[in-house]
């Protein structure tokens, strides 16, 4: 059974909020508007439907079971000389719903962070978290309000200066008293929580290529893979390659460190706890003061401006890969190189994600890391034929698009390693840990999300006894799937939904308020590459100045420690290799 209450540290401002009361009707508007009311996004939504001449939208809603991240999920999109017709679903956690509904506003993308119109504007509720949306819009006037010539040869035009749109989802709360502002985002042409994208056209080798000119600096990246989709690292490795789950790629900004013993980590644990409690306690009397009359009441500070910390304990079993039969025994473990496998109880059964972590930037003791992961056949995995293909796919330089290769041969070469990749790849598994893991997500008023876990590992080699063990804690942001259902982390949000007033936002009109100027423009990069691990801008962002000034507070004022004396990790894998004498 579906849980009836939202979540306490959410809200929304409704149009009839008792800060309203007693307003005149002009200031009543103007104070609407200020805070994004229901009412005002929904004349917001006619406007649009008006001046683009979207009168074909279709919602419907319903109750369905559901327990992960809200997300958006692209059913269908057809384009022809004529129309675009999508058919999309807009999914809702009723465990994290806001009071008294949510409020999902719905766009169509035509490229990262650029709207064009709004579709739709949900307000699901925990009986009703589910919505279909289909709309059908004539291609001559998607054209125009994409500045696109509208001619002859239109649907060949609108392909060639965008090759793929998206449909976008903000859920939207009051977590600053300022207003309805994004608290959570899904879909678009980056993909969040997987789907989003709308391709006009195939994506060619050239489109890949090109896409290179432009840096990434998102922490996430992913894309299902399948044959719909024409990635030419899936049409080459399809028989080990699971269809329809994702290749991801990561910016990891991470700090983790290594202690003496358990006592240490229980320690951790409980300063943790005891912070979700104060967070809580305060989350309880700012929903308080709400209520009460502004003078009786002192507005109460959220610990280190944290809304939330939700924790989790689970048991990981990772199985660390190497090469075998070569001139170098174990180069990777060697190295400080990882490629694993992990394995949870909750995973779907046949799941067999396979991780790679690559080279790290430092900056003044700052660290970056690029990684990778990918979803594998587990049947094909069982065999001789399965095992030989993983290592030519972890081999392959002739497909751009393989970025699980890319990030490996990466670090490699930063290594002086790359003589590796003129041998025959025997991947063998050489290395178990089996981790508990205290994990715990710090979830900031602007909806960065900071990640946390204390862990005991515990190593072993195939069909021995002799255990080791590994004592340690992490910082982390940009941790898109430690586990195959994966884990939204480090949202850090703009204030995308100051777009909706069409006078502050990027999308032209039809009346030619705005244009663009028509030209071919590049595809999202569904992946990263390694250059975009040295872009700069990655130390600059909002969300890592965030991380760093949590990480310092907590482990002076929570764990009572002292960072500069505090061994520095990453490394467990291999250094519980090094105390089974494996290498």
């Amino acid at each position: 059974m579906q849980p009836k209450q939202p979540a306490l540290d959410k809200r929304i401002v409704t149009d009839d909020d008792k800060m309203f009361k007693g307003l005149t009707d002009r200031v009543l508007l103007a104070e609407q508007t200020k805070m994004k009311t229901p009412k005002v996004l929904k004349a917001r939504l006619a406007d649009d439907h008006k001046r683009f001449g979207l009168r074909d939208v279709r919602v419907n809603g319903e109750g369905r079971k559901f327990d992960d991240w809200a997300r958006v999920e692209v059913l269908d999109a057809v384009v022809n000389a004529k129309t675009l017709t999508v058919r999309f679903e807009v999914w809702c956690n009723p465990k994290h719903m806001c009071a008294p509904h949510d409020l999902v506003p719905v766009y169509l993308e035509s490229a990262t962070n650029q709207y064009v119109f709004m579709v739709a504007l949900l307000e699901p509720t925990v009986d009703e978290n589910v919505h279909t949306v289909e709309f059908t819009y004539p291609v001559t006037d998607l054209a125009r309000a994409l500045g696109v010539e509208v001619g002859p040869k239109t649907l060949e035009s609108l392909k060639r200066d965008y090759p793929e749109l998206g449909i976008t989802a903000h859920w939207l709360a009051d977590t600053k008293g300022q207003g309805n502002d994004p608290n959570h985002a899904s879909g678009g042409v980056l993909e969040k929580g997987g789907s989003g994208k709308i391709i006009l056209r195939e994506r060619t080798t050239d489109d890949l290529k090109a896409s290179e000119s432009v840096r990434n600096s998102e922490w996430n990246m992913a894309e299902r893979l399948s044959k719909g989709r024409r990635r030419p690292v899936y049409d080459a490795f399809a028989g080990i390659l699971a269809d329809g789950r994702e290749m991801a790629t990561t910016l990891e900004a991470e700090s983790e460190y290594q202690v003496d013993d358990q006592e240490t980590i229980t320690a951790i644990v409980e300063g943790l706890d005891g912070l979700a409690d104060r967070v809580k306690t305060a989350a309880e009397l700012i929903e308080e003061s709400r209520t009460a009359p502004k003078k009786d009441v002192e507005v109460p500070k959220r610990p280190y401006q944290l809304v939330s910390v939700e924790k989790s304990v689970k048991t990981y079993t990772d199985h660390y890969f190497d090469l075998v039969g070569g001139d170098t025994a174990y180069p990777l473990l060697a190295n400080n190189i990882v490629l694993r496998r992990r394995m949870v109880g909750s995973d779907p059964v046949g799941t067999y994600l396979v991780s790679v972590k690559g080279r790290t930037v430092d900056k003044g003791g700052e660290r970056i890391r690029l990684a990778a992961q990918i979803n594998l056949i587990e049947s094909a995995m069982k065999t001789e034929e399965g095992m030989a293909a993983l290592g030519r796919l972890l081999c392959d330089g002739e497909n751009i698009d393989n970025a699980f290769a890319r990030v490996l041969h990466d670090v490699l070469a930063a290594r002086g390693l790359t003589a590796l990749l003129k041998q025959e790849w025997k991947v063998r598994h050489v290395l178990t840990v089996v981790s508990r893991r205290w994990k715990y997500g710090m979830k900031f008023d602007d909806a960065t999300v900071i990640d946390f876990s204390a862990d005991v590992a515990t190593g072993t080699l195939p069909g021995e006894e002799a255990e080791a063990v590994v004592y340690s804690f992490e910082f982390g942001v940009g941790h898109p799937g430690l586990t195959a259902g994966g884990t939204p982390t480090a949202l850090s949000m703009a204030k995308r939904i100051g777009q909706w007033d069409a006078r502050d936002g990027i999308a032209p009109t039809p009346d030619g308020a705005k244009k663009f100027t028509a030209s071919a423009r590049p595809i999202t990069r569904p992946y990263h590459v390694p250059a975009d691990l040295d872009s700069p801008r990655l130390f600059q962002k909002a969300d890592f100045t965030r991380y760093k000034t949590l990480r310092d507070a907590l482990i002076a004022e929570v764990f009572k420690l002292d960072q500069g004396k505090l061994a520095v990790g990453g490394n467990k894998a291999s250094v519980l290799a090094r105390e089974l004498k494996l290498i």
